[in-house]
């Protein structure tokens, strides 16, 4: 009876024994492998979060990427300065605006209009007989643009058809750059359009954001004209009791703008912008719309873009950009600014709206087109 509980007991202590031999094993093999393990685990948990996390839906529909996408889709600052010649120190680098500020502005990527309509164009014109180039209303960048497309693009049928020195890029449409599109077939530009085809002509519209423009045309009106822009502009609407004696009357201060040979009347310059823009995009013959602000923070892509819609190719070796004003004659467009001014001046969400006064923010809100602030994603302030 003795040697039989003595057995269970020897069985009991061995089996205990065992067991906690097992038991400390498995938690040193545990903790010796703990580092490594865990870090492998927690990178991978962080990295699928990264993969997996959906798009924010905005109130429009639009789509808003993720941090990590963002990051991305947007070029930093120095590198185009870089890309461009311009010598980046460390104070112009401080001078730099954040890209946050920029992508909470314009999003973290080009907006382009009518590339659905490229194919047809390139199909429909008779070959080697297509052009394209700019149009937009002034202060708008045709300028730069028609400059980074001669830098970057040329159209081979053309050159192929008619010889070297035939590359196919024009500084405006034929019917007049800043004319309104209703003047195509109807207009001929004064500066060597006369033998252009205008249905062969593939236009690229550029549209800036209209504060910034309103604020561009108070230096440089061009062909626009208005009253009181002394010392109130961009004026939507009088604001003092001398302004209202001034218009006599008028809501608003009235634009009209001289398009030779016509001149045409518009409520304010929100209406022109709103009206000048409408009409783009309501015309269904294939053009391009492309924002001003892309030409600065995504040039590359844009011209690209441009150009390969229009049947073009790029030139081999790097990108050209534009480090100076595209703007030829410097004394009748003093103050235009090249690329490190264009990044400083229009990367900073403050200075859309500091020169307006609160009267006509609140006028423009209620008077720029929805659909074609929308339709670019220009904030209302």
């Amino acid at each position: 009876m003795v040697d039989r509980e003595n057995r269970i007991i020897l069985i009991l202590v061995g089996f205990l024994t065992f067991t906690t031999l097992v038991h400390i094993v498995s938690f040193e093999c545990f903790f010796s492998t703990s580092d490594t393990a865990s870090s492998r685990i927690n990178i991978t948990s962080i990295n699928e979060v990264r993969e997996i996390r959906k798009p924010v839906i905005a109130a429009n529909g639009d789509k808003v990427k993720s941090d990590v996408e963002v990051k991305k889709s947007i070029r930093p600052l120095e590198e185009i300065l870089k890309l461009a010649g311009v010598d980046v120190d460390e104070e112009l680098k401080q001078s730099l605006p954040p890209l946050e500020g920029i992508m909470d502005m314009y999003g973290p990527e080009p907006i382009i209009i009518g590339t659905d309509r490229c194919e047809t164009f390139r199909k429909t014109i008779i070959k080697g007989e297509g052009f394209v180039g700019p149009a937009g209303m002034f202060n708008t960048g045709t300028n730069l643009l028609a400059e980074l497309l001669k830098k970057n693009c040329y159209l081979p049928d053309r050159v192929e058809k008619h010889g070297r020195g035939n590359f196919g890029i024009r500084d405006q449409v034929p019917w007049g750059k800043h004319s309104p599109v209703s003047f195509r077939q109807h207009h001929m530009a004064k500066m060597g359009s006369q033998n252009v085809n205008q249905t062969s002509f593939f236009p690229a519209v550029v549209i800036k954001d209209p504060y910034t423009w309103m604020d561009s045309m108070c230096r440089h009106p061009y062909e626009a004209y208005w009253m009181g822009k002394k010392d109130h502009c961009p004026n939507l609407v009088p604001t003092t009791e001398s302004e209202v004696m001034e218009l006599k009357g008028e809501k608003t201060y009235r634009v009209h703008v001289r398009y030779s040979p016509d001149t045409i009347y518009y409520d304010s310059m929100a209406h022109l912008w709103s009206e000048w823009y409408q009409d783009w995009i309501d015309a269904e013959f294939p053009r391009l719309m492309i924002r001003f602000e892309d030409l600065i923070f995504h040039t590359e892509s844009v011209v690209e873009q441009v150009c390969s819609c229009a049947g073009g190719k790029a030139y081999e070796g790097p990108f050209k950009y534009i480090q100076d004003s595209a703007k030829e004659n410097k004394g009748v467009h003093k103050g235009a600014n090249g690329l490190v001014k264009s990044i400083q001046k229009y990367g900073y969400p403050a200075n859309r709206v500091k020169s307006f006064q609160s009267e006509d923010l609140e006028y423009a809100k209620d008077n720029l087109s929805r659909d074609v602030m929308e339709m670019f994603h220009y904030r209302t302030p």
